[in-house]
């Protein structure tokens, strides 16, 4: 058993098919061509005037047929030498050849493949190969199978979907029907549920006129809350700031009385809240001009689709209009021109001619000196520490 098993040959029946297969193909491609193929006799035509030998041509054609029947005879008998040696091996009953006789199919029966049993079957992908017809029945019902249950799955979703849309459009006309009969739309009557992402400050209103107004007082309600609790929170904090001034300043004019220095004036302190206060208008007034040049541009600003129909209308302006010259270019002299660069200037900017200094030098001039008392105090506080300790 063990040396059976040892010389057995293990063959797929894939692999088995798939030669069956070839081997149907290459008769087939056979076949079409014996039929395809058609012999036309050839006559030889032989001239009268020349004479020719046939004496030599008949000795060579008995030669060439006499070497041919002994190599044919030497074929003949190593054959047949070859067939008697196999039956006397299957034959015998030692195990001496690899070859398992018992187990193996004569030639006959494995060779004998009749088209009959054979089906050519071809897939839903366009593959088409030979099966026997019992594996024809099983693959043709189980494509059936498939490709209905892949269709009903198709129609069901297709009519889900259709459902949906349908429902969609009926939804999304009564809506405007509905939008049709007020008298003021707004974006949330625009939506109609279209899925979109919105920024944070975003606020969904309702459709209902009633809910919307309540909506918008409540959000007026929040705003004021906040502006409230903001300017408590600065008016705290203007608060905290003027106390720990009035202690820096405190602070300061002991030590001034200690060393015996005249009392801070508070022009300083003035002119710093000068210099603050006009600032801020500097800043709120350029604030403005921003927002003015800015609506002077979106005033000005032509959208692309609109550049012909102005061009149209100023054509016809220009059509219906009489020809009016030109006003003459006026030039003007060297002051007039200094003047009007002047008054153009922005004041910020403009040279001052005056002797007294200036606000920013006086500033400079507070905190230098803030900033020398300061120090003086902190000497001062360490100066003390040291002797009590």
């Amino acid at each position: 058993m063990s040396e059976e098993k040892k010389n057995k040959i293990e063959i797929d029946q894939s692999s088995l098919l798939s030669l069956k297969t070839e081997l149907l193909r290459k008769k087939a491609e056979a076949l079409s061509s014996n039929q395809q193929s058609t012999v036309t006799k050839f006559k030889i035509k032989h001239d009268k005037t020349k004479k020719i030998d046939t004496t030599k041509s008949e000795k060579d054609c008995k030669v060439y047929e006499h070497e041919d029947k002994n190599q044919m005879d030497k074929v003949k008998k190593t054959l047949e030498a070859k067939a008697k040696y196999y039956e006397k091996m299957q034959s015998s009953r030692q195990n001496t050849a690899l070859i398992l006789f018992k187990n193996k199919v004569s030639t006959k029966e494995s060779n004998a493949f009749d088209d009959e049993d054979y089906v050519e079957f071809t897939d839903c992908f366009g593959r088409s190969r030979h099966l026997s017809k019992e594996e024809y029945n099983t693959m043709k019902r189980q494509q059936i199978e498939e490709t209905g249950d892949r269709i009903e799955k198709i129609v069901k979703v297709e009519q889900e979907v259709g459902n949906h849309f349908r429902k969609q459009r009926e939804h999304w006309e009564n809506q405007e029907k509905i939008n049709s009969e007020q008298n003021e739309v707004f974006y949330q009557d625009l939506l109609f549920d279209e899925a979109r992402e919105h920024g944070t400050s975003f606020y969904a209103f309702s459709t209902d006129h009633a809910k919307r107004e309540e909506q918008k007082e409540k959000l007026l309600q929040m705003r004021k809350d906040t502006e409230k609790a903001q300017s408590q929170r600065n008016l705290l904090k203007r608060q905290r700031d003027e106390i720990i001034k009035n202690r820096v300043t405190q602070a300061k004019a002991r030590i001034r009385q200690k060393f015996g220095l005249p009392p801070e004036t508070t022009a300083e302190e003035t002119t710093e809240e000068q210099y603050k206060d006009n600032l801020n208008e500097a800043h709120t007034e350029k604030i403005d001009e921003m927002e003015l040049e800015r609506e002077r541009q979106r005033k000005e600003h032509i959208r692309p689709w609109d550049k012909d129909k102005l061009s149209e209308k100023r054509k016809n302006e220009y059509d219906e209009t009489e020809w009016i010259p030109k006003r003459e270019k006026l030039i003007m002299t060297q002051e007039e021109w200094i003047d009007k660069q002047r008054n153009e200037r922005d004041k910020n900017f403009a040279p001052m001619y005056d002797s007294k200094p200036s606000s920013s030098s006086q500033m400079h001039h507070h905190r230098n000196s803030s900033n020398k008392i300061e120090k003086d105090v902190l000497a001062n506080l360490k100066f003390i520490r040291k002797k009590f300790d």
